[in-house]
């Protein structure tokens, strides 16, 4: 029993004609850390919220 199966190679647009990265810079990736902040003798401080670039961590940028 033969089979025959062709091989297709994935059509890929040229370069060009690409849809660009249109983000915009506040929609980079990011990691948010939320939690309540307190003192090291455990007084509260409220709520808090940090935000940190993933890019720029992952490149060193960023500590």
């Amino acid at each position: 029993m033969s089979a025959n199966i062709k091989h297709q190679t994935p059509k890929v647009p040229p370069k060009s004609s690409r849809k660009q990265d249109t983000r915009l810079p506040y929609e980079k990736p990011a990691i948010i850390f939320k939690g309540k902040v307190t003192t090291r003798a455990g007084s509260s401080l409220g709520t808090g919220e940090e935000e940190f670039d993933l890019v720029n961590i992952l490149t060193g940028r960023q500590k």
